[in-house]
């Protein structure tokens, strides 16, 4: 028994040691010192990478700003794209009587033509700004969210699939979806008259 006692103690006695050890690695592996360190790299790796590629501080922070004042423009955009639609839908409509859901579609598929009119206006100021294969680069990202627009339409409508709503669906998710590349390319478009 004394035998059994004096293995259990050192399994034990093990055990507790071996998980000592543990906390003591990893207080050493969490030192501040190596975490600065750490970073100091990292730092200094992009500060690399940066200078490799010709860039100082103030050219990343025209670019960022760039960026951020071209989503800003976009948000506006699509924001005052919506509010047009809304301010039509409400002058359209009566509001003393329920619309049917065929007038629903109609209305959807006529903002979806308005929208998709916009944005071929948008491409159009586009080409002549452009060069001929910048164009034709826009013109291939256009038909590959062209794609990505029907897909994706369909996806959301399938929820609707046979009913009477799966029109309306699809139909309100193009113009959506139509409304966004609009707002884009517009901001691109509004950018490309800056330079």
């Amino acid at each position: 028994m004394d035998i059994l006692q004096g293995e259990l103690f050192l399994a034990i006695a093990a055990g507790v040691g071996g998980f000592l050890l543990y906390l003591l690695k990893r207080k050493f592996e969490k030192k501040p010192e190596f975490e600065l360190l750490e970073v100091f790299d990292k730092v200094l790796s992009i500060n690399s990478k940066m200078e490799d590629q010709g860039l100082d501080i103030t050219k990343v922070k025209d670019i960022k700003d760039r960026l951020l004042s071209k989503e800003v423009s976009r948000i506006k955009i699509s924001q005052e794209i919506v509010e047009k639609d809304h301010t039509s839908i409400e002058n359209e409509g009566s509001h003393d009587r329920k619309q049917s859901n065929i007038e629903l579609i109609q209305q959807s598929a006529a903002q979806g033509k308005a929208a998709f009119s916009r944005m071929e206006e948008v491409l159009s100021k586009m080409e002549f700004r452009l060069g001929a294969e910048q164009f034709e680069a826009v013109l291939e990202s256009q038909k590959k969210w062209q794609e990505y627009c029907d897909r994706a339409a369909e996806a959301i409508a399938m929820r609707y699939e046979g009913g009477t709503h799966y029109p309306l669906a699809l139909s309100n998710e193009l113009l959506s979806l139509i409304n966004e590349r609009t707002a884009r390319l517009t901001a691109e478009w509004e950018d490309l008259e800056k330079t």
